[in-house]
């Protein structure tokens, strides 16, 4: 048997050789036949990849029969316009549903209102901060407690209000409303524990204001700088009996009795005249404003000429004659 040079027999070297052989350019799918499928699904510049695709496709597939690469070339380009369809029509709801969350989103910044839990925390860190001896201009309380609270935000279940202008505002207007109103309670028991029949020692008093302000209450004790402030405000109150009954503006507006209706009935015609007639019983008045028990007299005081005025005044008074250390002698006597 004749065998080449490469030690095989010739017939075999032959069918080797042509094994590896190109085949000819007629069953080889032409790039115009590519590009003509890319654009007849198409495919712009954006899917240039997925054209670059097709393309490597038929050069991997070159020992394939033309009639078969050329039907899975189309095939693969079908598919990948289905696929870009399917994430046009996807991308299309995800937008209209992002679209849909938003529109949720601001209605719901409408109607946003603090939890009865985030009032609650309010209210104890305001409460703590009015018995703190610390708390020497009340009237800027709330400037603090929001300090605190945004110090605290993660412990006070307030992460998400931050950063957020709106409910940023609505909650300082809550932390000034639970202010105003701790500080009246505060007031009204300072007034009662010092002028009336029913006054009471400092011991009772500091016991009764730490269950009602202090966080923890009376259990953990009443320090001596925290008594020696009691002691101060109470003797100013008792000083200045004639302020313990005036409020701020905004505090008389709020603690004024607005008119209330009852439930009127509907008038019907007499049986004998025609005319309309009410019953007594749906008769539509205006029930008498109930009288104050509080002692307070009403009246639009000027500006800082009320009490919490008046002591953040004496405070700030005291604090540059005295120091700002309640270990001085001064604050000592």
């Amino acid at each position: 048997m004749t065998r080449t040079l490469s030690g095989l027999p010739a017939p075999l070297a032959l069918r080797c050789h042509n094994s590896v052989t190109p085949p000819p350019a007629s069953d080889v799918l032409s790039s115009t036949f590519v590009d003509g499928v890319a654009n007849r699904f198409g495919f712009g510049e954006e899917e240039q990849e997925i054209r670059n695709c097709l393309h490597d496709y038929v050069q991997i597939g070159s020992g394939l029969s033309k009639p078969f690469l050329a039907s899975q070339v189309f095939h693969m380009a079908f598919q990948y316009r289905v696929m870009k369809n399917m994430f046009q029509a996807s991308n299309h709801g995800t937008q209209k549903l992002q679209s849909m969350f938003n529109d949720i989103y601001l209605r719901l910044e409408d109607n946003f209102s603090l939890t009865k839990d985030q009032e609650s925390i309010i209210r104890v860190v305001v409460q703590d901060h009015l018995f703190h001896p610390s708390c020497v201009f009340f009237n800027l309380a709330h400037v603090e407690v929001e300090k605190t609270l945004r110090e605290s935000q993660e412990h006070c279940q307030l992460v998400h209000i931050f950063k957020n202008p709106n409910r940023e505002r609505i909650l300082l207007s809550a932390i000034k409303t639970q202010c105003r109103v701790s500080k009246n309670a505060l007031r009204e028991l300072l007034r009662d524990s010092v002028i009336g029949d029913n006054t009471s020692t400092l011991d009772d008093f500091c016991h009764v204001v730490a269950n009602r302000f202090k966080r923890g209450g009376a259990g953990f004790g009443v320090g001596v700088i925290e008594r020696a402030r009691i002691a101060i405000l109470r003797r100013f109150t008792h000083e200045n009996q004639h302020l313990v009954n005036v409020l701020p503006l905004e505090d008389e507006r709020s603690a004024t009795p607005g008119p209330t209706r009852s439930r009127a009935g509907t008038p019907r015609p007499d049986s004998r005249t025609g005319t309309p007639s009410t019953d007594s019983t749906e008769t539509t008045t205006r029930p008498p404003k109930r009288r104050r028990t509080d002692g307070y007299t009403g009246g639009r005081p000027q500006k800082g000429h009320d009490y919490w005025s008046a002591v953040d005044s004496w405070f700030k008074a005291k604090l540059l004659d005295w120091g700002s250390s309640w270990s001085t002698p001064q604050w000592q006597e």
